[in-house]
């Protein structure tokens, strides 16, 4: 393929992926705006926040509780300096983000996928884009999911490519000096996504099993391999060990995640053809054992990634990704040696078939976004009185300041005015007390002195007051000589904690 093609398609796939938000925005009514409704990207916001006040290592914006902040996000940071220096808003940095590393990533995949299928690299490289389960409804499912709708998913794919790339490389052809990389970089994957660290141990566990079985003069080389892969693993791992024990700020964003697959059914949903498929290609792999050396890599970050959803985890979605480069690429390497068996006349037919199988929940996914945002429908477009209140604090309050909201705003709040929040995400500290406490606050009208002696212990500034704290109780706080009304529009108002 010519290299003007490639760039092209590449380009076309760009506009592709962004194009949902694009129409979002195309299609915005008035009086509303658009909203993406992932509490992942509200995080990314308050990120963004930071960033763009100066800070490098980031806090929690979820947790209330003093402590240093030791989050280190240099993606968001990048963003934040970007936006600074441009004037963008947040989410126009998200998806410039999106654009970028989606270009980045599918050149990288174009080359990786022509390594390992050279005669049929493009029909490989648009499948294993595209392809997923036949309804998907886990945003880690896989790529094309991932890359819809969270540009960290997409940077995250990148270092896992580039590691896969890297050690499928020193299996061909060991060389000391590139397999030091093998290091740092599996210490950058798990610096900017901790949840991998346990996928790429068992992976690499696996292929000194698998060198040991089928290639044992390899056993030492996949000795060395997991070595260096657990060193950049281990030390990330006693960073966040340390900011994970030592402050409970940080306690909550890892602990209180659970994202647990309800059963094998739902990986088999998540992953339609993908699987049987894969395990076809793996069985056809060991069965002859040719390109073992290419191959026994990929089959490791299969087996292992499939042996991590299966466990009886709180955060088995996590996994997802980095399983999904061994799940697609044996995949592939199924459907083109079962086409392969097939005589002319019903090759073309069966190609068609399972590729329309392999396509279909992927780009039923992508349709019903697309209807949900012609519908004009929430929460994909929000009333702009939902968001002028949190526009108001961004410009008068700093993100240091904390503000007490309802649970069910999430991580909207927090997202939006880029203030530190009490409750509204899985990330806090002791979740269920704190929100208990909230519960309590907005209950009645009376005892006020426990309630400034908790507005004091835990530093709030300012009171959200709109039809969300309404419904928790017949909490007034116009009634209150120690909150001050500072800001009010048709659907919130704001308080201001004065002792």
């Amino acid at each position: 393929m010519k290299k003007i093609t490639l760039v092209l398609i590449i380009l076309f796939l760009v506009f592709f992926f962004s194009s949902v938000d694009i129409l979002g925005m195309a299609f915005q009514p008035a009086g509303s705006f658009y909203y993406r409704p992932d509490t992942d990207i509200n995080v990314y916001f308050t990120y963004l926040d930071q960033a763009r006040a100066g800070r490098f290592w980031f806090c929690n914006q979820f947790a209330v509780e003093n402590g240093p902040c030791k989050l280190f996000f240099p993606l968001w940071y990048a963003g934040g300096q970007l936006g600074s220096l441009f004037n963008l808003s947040n989410l126009a940095i998200i998806i410039i983000a999106r654009v970028l590393l989606l270009a980045v990533f599918f050149y990288l995949l174009w080359l990786f996928i022509k390594k390992i299928f050279p005669d049929k690299t493009l029909g490989s490289w648009l499948l294993i884009i595209f392809s997923g389960g036949l309804y998907l409804y886990y945003l880690h499912g896989n790529f094309f999911i991932s890359a819809l709708q969270n540009p960290l998913n997409i940077f995250i794919a990148i270092l896992l490519l580039l590691l896969l790339w890297l050690s499928v490389n020193l299996w061909e052809k060991f060389s000391f000096s590139k397999a030091l990389w093998l290091a740092p970089l599996s210490f950058f994957i798990i610096l900017t996504h901790p949840y991998e660290a346990f996928v790429l141990i068992i992976n690499y566990g696996l292929l000194i099993l698998l060198s040991a079985l089928f290639i044992p003069k390899k056993i030492k080389q996949a000795v060395l391999v997991f070595i260096l892969v657990s060193l950049g693993v281990v030390l990330a791992g006693l960073y966040y060990f340390k900011v994970f024990t030592a402050m409970p700020a940080y306690q909550g964003w890892l602990l209180d995640n659970y994202l647990p697959f309800k059963g094998f059914s739902s990986i088999l949903i998540n992953t339609g053809l993908f699987l049987p498929l894969a395990f076809f290609g793996f069985w056809l792999l060991f069965k002859n054992k040719k390109d073992l050396d290419t191959w026994l890599v990929i089959s490791s970050w299969f087996v292992g990634g499939l042996t991590a959803v299966i466990l009886p985890l709180y955060v088995n979605i996590k996994f997802l990704l980095p399983w999904y480069f061994g799940l697609a690429l044996l995949a592939l390497l199924g459907f083109w040696r079962l086409t392969e068996t097939l005589t002319k006349k019903y090759k073309t037919i069966v190609i068609v078939f399972l590729a329309g199988l392999l396509l279909s929940g992927n780009f039923y996914f992508y349709f019903n976004e697309v209807n949900g945002l012609l519908s004009q429908q929430p929460p994909r477009y929000l009333p702009t009185s939902y968001i002028e209140p949190l526009n108001w604090l961004k410009q008068n309050a700093s993100i240091t300041n904390v503000i007490l909201a309802s649970p069910a705003w999430d991580t909207f709040v927090s997202g939006y005015s880029g203030l530190r929040s009490l409750v509204g995400s899985n990330q806090v500290y002791q979740q269920d007390y704190k929100r208990s406490l909230v519960f309590w606050f907005f209950k009645n009208n009376n005892e006020d002195d426990f309630k400034i002696k908790f507005l004091k212990e835990y530093n709030i500034d300012y009171i959200y007051y709109s039809l969300r704290e309404r419904e928790l109780g017949n909490f007034m706080p116009a009634e209150k000589k120690y909150l001050k009304q500072v800001y009010e529009n048709s659907w919130a108002k704001i308080y201001k904690v004065v002792y």
